[in-house]
């Protein structure tokens, strides 16, 4: 599904990259259209532990230029609050949790308030991805 051309900025989580870095076919490739439609790409900073692991576990060196492009959400506060209401409704693993937690701070910075005006959350989870379009994402 293309991205509206309204979506402009697209939260990034490690899962939709990670098959795109090791060359995961078809997936990837697939994936990888999916992030040429979002000039703006951001994630958590925490996306780069969950590589660095990725690459050990590959036995293979990390490699900080998949880095490149991507914008970091640094939160000038705690999550609690975003926490809290994805607890209302999904049970989540802590990384699912704290990458949904950082698009709703991010979204609540660009006032996204709409899905048609909103922040777009791309991962290949599809509990996150569930917990993702509940809050109101837009999933491409």
């Amino acid at each position: 599904m293309t991205s509206p051309q309204f979506q402009l900025v697209a939260y990034l989580d490690p899962t939709a990259l990670i098959p795109i870095i090791f060359g995961e076919e078809p997936v990837g490739s697939v994936t990888q259209e999916r992030l040429d439609n979002f000039p703006i790409l951001m994630s958590s900073n925490f996306l780069e532990t969950e590589l660095r692991v990725a690459f050990e576990r590959a036995d293979e060196d990390f490699d900080p230029r998949w880095l490149s492009g991507i914008e970091w959400v640094l939160p000038n506060r705690d999550l609690g609050a975003e926490m809290a209401r994805l607890q209302d409704f999904a049970s989540l693993s802590p990384a699912r949790m704290w990458h949904l937690a950082n698009a709703m701070y991010l979204a609540s910075r660009l006032s996204l308030t709409s899905r048609r005006a909103g922040l777009a959350f791309i991962t290949l989870d599809e509990q996150q991805e569930t917990a993702a379009n509940e809050l109101g994402f837009f999933i491409p």
